[in-house]
Parts: structure tokens; sequence; C-alpha cells
């Protein structure tokens, strides 16, 4: 960007850029982790079937069968 500045571009030009650069230098070296994680075909499966489990419980509404005895009449 000092370039363009040099070159007699206005400072307003690149300043919605500049946000969005210095934003991402911080924060993509917090990604880049996890990033390397998911290349690794052997730990992407193992993570995939650790995370998966937990979303596949499925809740079944049934209805409840209630078995009654039935006493005799006291007498």
């Amino acid at each position: 960007m000092e370039f363009l500045y040099l070159c007699g571009i206005p400072e307003n030009t690149g300043s919605e850029f500049m946000g969005y650069a210095e934003f991402f230098e911080y924060y993509s070296n917090l990604l880049l982790p996890f990033v390397c994680a998911g290349s690794i075909p052997h730990l992407k499966t193992k993570l995939k079937n650790i995370f998966f489990c937990f979303g596949r419980q499925t809740r079944t509404v049934r209805p409840q069968t209630l078995i009654l005895a039935h006493r005799p009449a006291l007498r």
C-alpha cells in the first residue's frame, strides 16, 4: 500500500482493505494449526468419527405402554 501512496493514490482509497488486512494479520495465525490438522487425512477421518457420533443421536417419540395390574375388589 505504501508504494501506491507514493505513486499518488489517495490514502483513503485503501482504508477498507487495510482494516481487513489488519484483522486477518492476527487471526490467521490462530487458525493456522486447525488448517494444518485438517489437512492430515488420518487425523481428519478420526475427528469426523468423534464429532459425528455426538450429532447422530436421534430422539424418538412414541407412545409409552403402561401395564396396569388388575386387583380383585375388596369384600
